[in-house]
C-alpha cells in the first residue's frame, strides 16, 4: 500500500477504531479472503481495506514490489496469479473474491479465463470494458507523432497533457519515473478503439492488442448489447458458479479540495456524457451492474486522494459489497 502522511494515518486509524465500534458484526467477514487488484500506474485503494478488515474480513492487496505498474493487462495478470494463488494458499482456502480497480478490472478478466479455479467471484470497479477512454487513442496517436518528430494537433496534444498529468496525482508515488514507454503504450492499446489510423498502426506495429481485440480474447462478464449487463456469473471447473459484478461513477467535480478533479474535468470533455472523466458511465458494465452512477469521479472509485471524495464515502460501498458476497456463502 503506498506511505501516507502522517495527518491521514491518524485519520485512519480513528476512522478504523469508530468503524469497529458500531459494527463488530463481522458483516464483511466473507468465506473467501477479498483480493485488492489496483488500477494503472499503480492507482490504489486508500482505507479500503482497513475498512473491511474492521468489519471482519480478510484482505490481501498487491505487494507494491511485485506490481507491473505499466504493462498490458495479461503481463499484469501473469503476476497477479501468482499473487492470489499465495493468498487463497495463506488463509487456507483454494480461492478469493477479486475487487479490481480501472485496469484492475480487466486484469482480472484475464484471471477469469486463465485460472477460474482460483475465483469465488469477480468484481470491477470503474473499470472501461468494451471501449476506448477516449483519451487512449488520442494518446497513442500523439506518442507516435512526437517519434516522428512531427507536431501533434490540439485534441492530441491536450489528451496526452492531461494523461501525464493525471499519472503525478492518481497513480502509486512508488512507480518507477520515467515509466517504461512500451509498458505504457500497450496498456494504452488495450483502451484504444481502433479506430484512430495512426494509434492502431502503433499498436499493430508494437504487436499490441487493442481494446476490441482484448473483447475478442477475453469476452466472460461483458453485455452484449451497449449499457446492457452481463452474466450475473459464469460456471467454473466443476460447473461451479463464479460471481460476476461491477459499479461505476459519473460525477467529475466532487471536492473543491481535490486537485485531481480540475485535471478529471478536462479530460471528461473527450468522453460522452455521464462519465467518471476517464470513462464512460455504460463501458463500466460488466457481469451483474451493481450501480454505475455513483457521485464520484475515477480517481474517488478507490477512495484516493486520502478521501477527498465529497460528501459520500466510497468505502461503504466496499463494505456493502462484502455483505452481499457473505450473504451469498462467498
Amino acid at each position: 500500500m503506498r506511505t501516507r502522511s502522517m495527518a491521514a494515518c491518524v485519520a485512519s486509524v480513528l476512522v478504523v477504531s469508530q468503524l469497529a465500534s458500531a459494527r463488530a458484526d463481522d458483516s464483511t467477514n466473507t468465506k473467501y479472503p477479498i483480493f485488492l487488484a489496483e488500477g494503472f500506474g499503480g492507482g490504489d485503494y486508500f482505507m479500503v481495506e482497513e475498512t473491511l478488515e474492521a468489519e471482519g474480513a480478510t484482505v490481501c492487496d498487491q505487494p507494491d514490489d511485485q506490481v507491473p505498474f505499466f504493462a498490458g493487462s495479461e503481463v499484469r495478470a501473469a503476476v497477479l496469479i501468482d499473487q492470489i494463488a499465495s493468498c487463497a494458499a495463506e488463509n487456507g482456502v483454494t480461492r478469493v473474491n477479486l475487487i479490481g480497480y480501472s485496469q484492475g478490472g480487466e486484469d482480472a478478466r484475464v484471471v477469469l479465463k486463465k485460472r477460474p479455479d482460483l475465483l469465488a467471484s469477480v468484481t470491477t470497479v470503474g473499470t472501461a470494458h468494451r471501449g476506448s477512454s477516449n483519451i487512449a487513442d488520442r494518446f497513442i496517436a500523439c506518442v507516435a507523432k512526437q517519434q516522428l518528430g512531427q507536431a501533434c494537433t490540439a485534441d492530441e496534444q491536450g489528451a496526452f497533457d492531461v494523461f501525464v498529468a493525471l499519472g503525478s496525482l492518481g497513480g502509486d508515488p512508488d512507480a518507477p519515473l520515467p515509466p517504461d514507454p512500451l509498458g505504457v503504450l500497450q496498456a494504452q492499446c488495450q483502451f484504444s478503439s481502433g479506430t484512430n489510423l495512426l494509434a492502431l498502426a502503433t499498436c499493430l506495429a508494437q504487436g499490441f492488442d487493442i481494446g476490441p481485440v482484448f473483447d475478442l480474447k477475453y469476452p466472460q462478464g461483458l453485455p452484449l448489447l451497449p449499457c446492457g449487463e452481463g452474466s450475473p456469473f459464469v460456471f467454473g471447473p466443476g460447473l461451479r458458479k463464479i460471481y460476476l459484478f461491477s459499479w461505476g461513477g459519473a460525477k467529475v467535480l466532487t471536492d473543491p479540495e481535490d486537485p485531481s478533479d480540475a485535471i478529471l474535468q478536462v479530460a471528461s470533455a473527450y468522453q460522452g456524457n455521464d462519465n467518471d472523466g476517464l470513462i464512460e458511465r455504460c463501458t463500466n458494465h460488466f457481469g451483474r451492474v451493481l450501480r454505475d452512477d455513483y457521485p464520484w469521479n475515477h480517481l474517488d472509485l478507490a477512495n484516493m486522494r486520502e478521501g477527498l471524495t465529497g460528501p459520500e464515502d466510497p468505502t461503504l460501498v466496499y463494505s456493502e459489497h462484502a455483505h452481499r458476497l457473505k450473504l451469498l456463502g462467498l
